[in-house]
Formats: C-alpha cells, structure tokens, sequence
C-alpha cells in the first residue's frame, strides 16, 4: 500500500474522525461512529482505498 494521502489532509481525517467518535457517548449506534473509524484509520495508515479505486492522488507530497 503506497500513501495517497498527504501530510495535511491526514491530520484532518484523524481530527474529524476522533471528533465524530465521541456521538458515540450520545447514540452508539449512530452512523457518524462509523464515518469517525473510517476516517481516523485512512489519516493514521495515510492510504485511502477510495482515492485508490478511482486514481486519485493528491499530489506528489505524499511520503
């Protein structure tokens, strides 16, 4: 798996993802849980399997 996320775009997925996990103290069963585990884990592993499917790349800052 080569990173096709850059440096910025992963810290938001990780901010918007550990702020969408916490509706998980007011509806655990609410879809914005499942959006905030799938946007920490794409920030943390910095690989998007979406971008992949469709090519899309954000640039060549991607290390």
């Amino acid at each position: 798996m080569q990173k096709n996320i850059n440096a910025g775009e992963r810290m938001a997925r990780v901010v918007f993802g550990v702020a969408a996990l916490f509706t998980v103290f007011v509806d655990p069963l609410s879809p914005w849980v499942y959006l905030g585990i799938l946007l920490w884990a794409t920030g943390i592993a910095g690989w998007c399997p979406l971008y992949a499917l469709f090519g899309v790349s954000p640039g060549s800052s991607c290390k």
